[in-house]
């Protein structure tokens, strides 16, 4: 199993994702769309305008969020799945250990080891960057699966040959 883990952290993904790629890739109605991406938000009776990103805490807003990371699974298949002919085979091309977890803005990847980790650092920025948004140098970890990792609220550990998962 991979012992390698990368924790990736989206540097103020609500904040800074790009409006014109969530309007040229959101398959939904473009006027409602951009109505609520410019609607702004309302703060000791001041109307706060918003030139980028989405409302942190609203409604649509995880969906955004989930929208901007749909193709990313398929960024790193192409990377560490792929056969030479370009073709994707997950089932024979697996020798990097490479699995992808996500929920809105939190992502884990595992890997075989730190080279392959840091590769996929890199494939996973490659991957943000037309959507205006970038990892978190600060917070996103490579971590060996025995120090544990923590996604949305649990803790993922390995001790001795058993996983164990506790609440944070």
């Amino acid at each position: 199993s991979p012992e390698w883990i990368v924790e990736g952290d989206i540097k103020a993904c609500f904040d800074e994702i790009s409006h014109n790629w969530i309007l040229d890739s959101i398959p939904m109605d473009k006027r409602i769309l951009k109505e609520f991406l410019k609607a702004g938000y309302i703060e000791n009776y001041h109307l706060f305008p918003t030139e980028k990103g989405t409302p942190q805490g609203g409604p649509i807003s995880p969906i955004i969020g989930n929208m901007a990371l749909n193709g990313l699974e398929n960024a790193l298949a192409m990377r560490f799945y792929s056969r030479s002919d370009g073709t994707i085979d997950k089932s024979h091309q697996n020798r990097h250990k490479v699995s992808y977890v996500r929920f809105a803005d939190d992502l884990v990847v595992t890997a075989d080891s730190p080279e392959t980790a840091l590769e996929i650092i890199d494939v996973i920025q490659a991957f943000l960057d037309p959507r205006g948004l970038k990892l978190s140098e600060e917070k996103t970890l490579v971590t060996n699966i025995s120090e544990g990792f923590n996604f949305l609220g649990w803790n993922f550990r390995k001790y001795n040959l058993s996983l164990t998962v506790t609440t944070n």
